[in-house]
């Protein structure tokens, strides 16, 4: 939800300020009636977005590569799901192994953190394996062996999935958060909030609900 109030407010500032050369006054209007706190009191303070702000470039074969893993990952939890193991795609922890350089860095890019947490450390809480595919743990296997270890019942090949990640799924470990819906080992731990995983009680404490 947070990411798409983000994209939306991006959007509609950007829009007002293309349009404020032909259309000032309904720029303006738009800018004036926004709901929250705007960085200028008028459109025309605004100016373009600066270099340094601007997005990066859409990487089009990057988020390809990640929605066919996304894909790969729904076919093994389809699996556990018939095997009546897991219902939820967010019940599932998966596994990933791949002997491809280019893959695995960019599988070791998308890894975020080991427990949910209120600000992520290793990726920006968005770009999240985790979040890419619906499901509360990711890990990376070194090797073939570990992902069968740690998933012996539940494997897509490398040769029936799209993008040649080998795949395994298990059920998740810890309990499920009331608010989020992800699995984690947090869930329990704060007293005051013991249904909630850490970084929902983090989020809540933030905001004093």
């Amino acid at each position: 939800r947070r990411s798409c109030q983000t994209v939306l407010q991006i959007v509609v500032e950007q829009l007002a300020v293309l349009v404020a050369p032909i259309a000032p006054h309904v720029a303006e209007e738009v800018w004036q009636n926004l709901p929250y706190q705007k960085a200028t009191q008028s459109i025309f303070e605004k100016g373009w977005v600066p270099l340094n702000q601007r997005f990066p470039a859409y990487d089009c074969s990057r988020w390809q590569t990640v929605i066919a893993l996304r894909s790969d990952v729904n076919k093994c939890i389809e699996s556990a799901r018939q095997a009546k193991q897991v219902g939820a795609s967010m019940e599932a922890a998966v596994c990933l192994y791949t002997d491809n350089p280019e893959l695995h860095r960019l599988l070791e890019s998308l890894l975020g953190d080991d427990r949910l947490l209120s600000r992520a450390v290793k990726s920006n809480a968005v770009d999240d394996l985790r979040f890419l595919t619906m499901t509360s743990q990711v890990k990376i296997c070194k090797s073939q062996a570990e992902l069968q270890l740690e998933c012996p019942d539940f494997q897509l090949t490398s040769k029936d999935s799209e993008t040649g990640v080998l795949v395994g799924v298990r059920k998740a470990t810890g309990k499920k958060c009331e608010r989020c819906w992800y699995y984690c080992e947090t869930v329990g731990e704060n007293k005051l909030a013991d249904d909630l995983c850490q970084r929902c009680v983090d989020v809540i404490h933030s905001r004093n609900v």
